[in-house]
């Protein structure tokens, strides 16, 4: 029980790198408009620093993207249970099995009363 815990609590990260993706986007776009908006008077290193945040929006866009979200977490974790529990339980495997027998039976008994009824 302890994954769901962490699941909540590690879910926290995808928000954060939400947040901090779109203040850095934000950040990234007010230094281009202000380089724009004074070329003559813009200091030396001011394309560093735009240059430095773009890379940082885009380091957080990617651990917004590649962390999952709380009920993506929960879907993973959940999936991964449910196919763990399938492989180890034999008689889930046998569910195929007396599936396709049912059927057999079935089409079966469709084709004897065809033929009752052709007759």
């Amino acid at each position: 029980m302890s994954e769901l815990y962490w699941i909540s609590v590690f879910s926290k990260l995808h928000v954060i790198f939400q947040l901090l993706f779109i203040i850095s986007v934000f950040l990234s776009i007010a230094q281009i408009m202000a380089i724009i908006a004074c070329r003559d008077e813009a200091p030396k290193n001011a394309s560093k620093h735009t240059k430095l945040s773009i890379i940082t929006a885009f380091i957080f866009g990617l651990g917004t993207i590649l962390t999952p979200s709380k009920d993506e977490a929960y879907l993973i974790y959940g999936a991964g249970t449910i196919v763990d529990y399938c492989k180890g339980n034999q008689k889930v495997k046998e569910i195929p099995d007396k599936a396709v027998e049912a059927l057999n039976r079935y089409l079966d008994s469709v084709n004897e009363d065809k033929k009752d009824s052709i007759k």
